[in-house]
């Protein structure tokens, strides 16, 4: 009778190699040398963060506003692609045009006020076919795109039970990641959840 299980013990080089890739795995690496260091990464403002607190509770308390949906999602998404611009853009009751309802980034200025007619440029063939697109050039979409440093565009359509109620727009001077865009989707998901539109 065994007091307790346990898997066979390896012997001891096994151990301490095994031990030495666990420890390899856990310690902080340093910046590699084509990486700017840490500290240059853009950190969202103190007033980035109290506004998606704001949000957060009108979100919980259902009565969230456009701004607050973009809010929420540029706090995530900053994380994720440092360096991005952001333009939440939201369908007309014609399904016509879509009109930028929330910016934020650098580009920010650049962006609010946009219109985009559903079917041209990005923005509108996302909203029009119901797909993203990822990694299109910034200059398809928005004009002056290169005087910015943005050179690489995502749009994400924000699905509704009547169609596509919106569409989330991302612009980069570097090139979106594979397993970035899959975030950026889940938060367009998400978003469909807050019912954008209503």
């Amino acid at each position: 009778v065994y007091h307790e299980i346990a898997p066979p013990s390896l012997p001891a080089p096994q151990l301490q190699k095994a031990l030495g890739k666990i420890r390899q795995a856990h310690a902080p690496q340093p910046p590699r040398v084509d990486q700017a260091p840490a500290a240059s990464v853009e950190r969202p403002r103190e007033s980035d963060e109290l506004l998606a607190f704001v949000s957060l509770a009108r979100v919980a308390a259902r009565t969230p506003t456009v701004a607050d949906i973009g809010a929420l999602a540029w706090g995530h998404i900053q994380q994720i692609a440092p360096g991005s611009s952001l333009a939440l853009f939201t369908m007309d009751d014609s399904r016509e045009t879509l009109t930028t309802q929330y910016a934020a980034g650098a580009a920010a200025q650049l962006l609010s006020g946009s219109v985009v007619k559903v079917g041209s440029r990005l923005t509108g063939w996302a909203a029009a076919n119901s797909r993203a697109i990822v990694n299109s050039d910034a200059r398809l979409d928005v004009d002056h795109a290169a005087e910015e440093g943005l050179r690489f565009a995502m749009a994400v359509p924000l699905m509704a039970e009547g169609g596509v109620a919106g569409v989330i727009a991302l612009y980069a001077p570097e090139p979106f990641a594979e397993d970035r865009c899959r975030m950026i989707e889940m938060i367009a998901g998400a978003a469909r959840e807050l019912k954008l539109g209503d």
